[in-house]
């Protein structure tokens, strides 16, 4: 009995995502910590701009890098796909956090941002299978 679902393809595809959310979280917490240089009061302020910046590049880099993997395999659906899927399962995790009461257990939290936005892109991004 085989499998029909395109277990390589998306492998990759969630690796790929996973990757290239974690280089944009990089740049977007520096972005983020530049930010509360200029406009933040001194003391706490430049942490919530700099994890700000981490999870919203994050999920914008899940998006991409996730998109670039799909191409490079010859896909065919669009970036905006991967990239409103990777941002919607950001701001599921971002807002059903307290009403679920996720944030009771933070490591919770904080592994469902982890992989969920690169999860929604992959999943978002398979291509239908046909037998020819």
């Amino acid at each position: 009995m085989t499998s029909s679902f395109p277990w390589k393809p998306f492998g990759l595809t969630l690796r790929g995502g996973i990757v290239g959310g974690l280089i944009l979280a990089v740049l977007g917490a520096l972005v983020g910590l530049t930010l509360s240089k200029l406009l933040a009061p001194p003391g706490w302020g430049g942490l919530l701009y700099t994890l700000q910046g981490l999870i919203y590049g994050y999920g914008i880099g899940a998006g991409t890098g996730a998109y670039a993997i799909h191409k490079r395999l010859g896909g065919q659906r669009t970036f905006t796909r991967a990239f409103f899927s990777a941002l919607t399962g950001l701001f599921a995790i971002i807002f059903l956090a307290e009403p679920l009461h996720l944030d009771t257990f933070q490591p919770l939290v904080w592994g469902l941002l982890f992989i969920l936005p690169p999860l929604t892109a992959a999943l978002m991004l398979l291509e239908p299978i046909t037998d020819n």
